[in-house]
């Protein structure tokens, strides 16, 4: 189960208000959110079709994009549709992110963004490229039951908390290679229907894949486990390369 996030005295942000200032952009956003009365607020756009919250400009149809969005406190996006790019390069998370049961049907971009607390994408479905490349996750990082289906990009990056994929579906390639795991690495029952890279791949803490299914390669080349590492039960239907593992 993903963490919870006390609340600040301030009421959550949310509503027609809060979508209203979204689709004024990043700078006055931004300038909301910087604001010290704004300090560690809430913000919550559950359960929200993002692709019916279109602008109103002479084109229409643009989806709000969150590029370089400063969330000031605990962000809560859970079960929200996002039906066209999900854009949130460059946005930073003071507080916890919440996308719990969230749909991707495009781009996934986090490239560039900034997790302060916990991750939370638990049942949450990728159905474009999800790009984490070069992300670093500063509190836990949940992805339990998430599903990919397209590659799933999380080459360097960093998770300095516990990680959890526990039943996560990659049907593409699930990069990881070269990426640091500070905490426990919890893969168990993960599925990875291409190959799965963990080239170079830092594990300092317990890496736990017992029961994983690795349908395409599994390659562990260069990989350093400092911690104990479990593949007990995991099924290997391909090969799977651990040569130069420490």
């Amino acid at each position: 189960m993903a963490p919870a996030e006390s609340s600040p005295s301030q009421p959550t942000f949310t509503g027609e208000a809060a979508l209203q200032l979204a689709l004024q952009g990043r700078k006055a956003w931004n300038e909301w959110a910087k604001n010290p009365s704004n300090a560690g607020r809430s913000v919550e756009f559950s359960s929200a079709n993002l692709q019916e919250l279109a602008t109103t400009g002479k084109d229409g149809g643009e989806q709000i994009d969150f590029q370089g969005f400063i969330f000031p406190g605990a962000l809560t996006f859970t079960n929200c549709i996002f039906s066209i790019r999900g854009n949130f390069a460059n946005a930073t998370f003071k507080g916890s992110a919440d996308f719990q049961g969230a749909t991707f049907s495009e781009l996934a971009d986090f490239l560039g963004a900034t997790f302060k607390k916990w991750a939370i994408f638990v049942g949450a479905t990728f159905k474009g490229l999800a790009l984490f490349q070069g992300q670093t996750f500063e509190g836990s990082a949940h992805f339990q039951d998430a599903t990919f289906s397209e590659l799933a990009d999380f080459d360097r990056a960093t998770f300095k908390g516990a990680t959890d994929f526990h039943g996560a579906t990659f049907k593409k390639w699930a990069d990881f290679q070269y990426a640091t795991f500070e905490e426990p690495a919890d893969f168990l029952g993960t599925t990875f229907k291409e190959p799965a890279v963990f080239l170079g791949t830092t594990f300092k803490e317990p890496a736990q894949f017992q029961g994983a299914t690795f349908e395409g390669p599994a390659f562990f080349q260069g990989a350093t486990f400092e911690g104990p590492a479990f593949f007990q039960d995991a099924t290997f239907k391909k090969w799977a390369d651990f040569r130069d593992t420490t």
